[in-house]
């Protein structure tokens, strides 16, 4: 039998996907306790799994191939709706996790509003070869969930390298 999206998301992206980030913060944790960087922690994490999610979107032939176990073919197993209903509410499941790991960045003081991160999201869609998808966060509110502060001004100082 197939693992199901709790199995998968405990006992493999757990350890791939969130941990595997959230450890570039572990010193850090270590050597000054504070709860601002254990926010940022669990931001990373959240980040990490996302990323680790998108990877299966990106990843499914592949890991069928491999007999690797695949968190959008669990979806796609265990879901009664069609290919492409699964495949959009995937993908914005999979924004939404990434979006909350910024709105935690935001909220410790680092310059990361919405539209930023939609345009980050927007970057690795493109990245792992997803850009026909990206549509798919354009689809949102951005107002909805909107983060406190607009950090406009300052994102040009942190802006992330274009590729």
């Amino acid at each position: 039998m197939y693992p199901d999206e709790s199995y998968i998301l405990s006992k493999i992206h757990n350890g791939i996907g969130g941990e595997l980030l959230k450890i570039s913060l572990e010193v850090p944790l270590e050597v000054e306790k504070n709860e601002k960087l254990e926010e940022c922690a669990k931001a990373i994490y959240e980040i990490g799994m996302s990323l680790q999610a998108l990877d299966d979107f990106f990843d499914i032939e592949e890991d069928r191939l491999a007999g690797k176990v695949n968190l959008y073919e669990s979806k796609l197993l265990y879901s009664k709706e069609v290919k492409e209903v699964v495949e959009k509410s995937y993908l914005k499941e999979v924004s939404e996790k990434a979006y909350n790991g910024f709105e935690i960045l935001e909220k410790n003081g680092y310059p990361m509003n919405r539209k930023e991160a939609k345009r980050i999201l927007k970057k690795l869609f493109q990245l792992r070869g997803l850009k026909e998808y990206s549509n798919i966060l354009d689809e949102e509110d951005d107002s909805r969930n909107g983060y406190e502060e607009d950090y406009d001004s300052q994102l040009a100082e942190y802006r992330i390298c274009e590729y």
